[in-house]
Parts: structure tokens; C-alpha cells; sequence
């Protein structure tokens, strides 16, 4: 999961991701449902099964996730 205290600067690369985030949680209900189960997974369980916050910024494009030109996003 995530530090619990970001570097200054990347809690903007991470609210960069809610609204896509939350955007692929919605798609996974919605699949629960279409299967014709009931939607059962909440967004603490998809968050801690299914998210990788490193993948996920880098499908940002590099102006949203505040990368310009280099080749590291974190430094923890």
C-alpha cells in the first residue's frame, strides 16, 4: 500500500489516481454484476488485492503524475 507520509510534490501524483482508480473499481462490480453475482467487493478490498500504486502511475501520462524526462517516480 502506500507510505504513510509522502515526499513533498508526490500527493499530487497520487491524487492523480483516485478518479481512474475508482473508475476501475466501478468496472469490477459492474462485472460482478454482469456474471449475475452479487457485488460483494469493496473499494478497501480491491485497493489491497487488486491496486498497484506504482503500476497505476505509470499508466499516467508523465505531465499527471509530475515526471518530466525522468526514469524514477519514488524515492521511499
Amino acid at each position: 500500500m502506500l507510505p504513510a507520509n509522502l515526499p513533498p510534490g508526490q500527493d499530487r501524483q497520487f491524487q492523480a489516481l483516485f478518479s481512474p482508480t475508482f473508475n476501475s473499481f466501478l468496472g469490477e462490480l459492474g462485472s460482478q454484476i454482469r456474471s449475475g453475482q452479487q457485488p460483494t467487493l469493496t473499494f478497501n478490498q480491491y485497493l489491497t488485492e487488486q491496486f498497484d500504486p506504482q503500476r497505476a502511475l505509470l499508466q499516467l501520462p508523465g505531465q499527471r503524475r509530475g515526471v518530466a524526462g525522468t526514469g524514477t517516480l519514488f524515492n521511499f
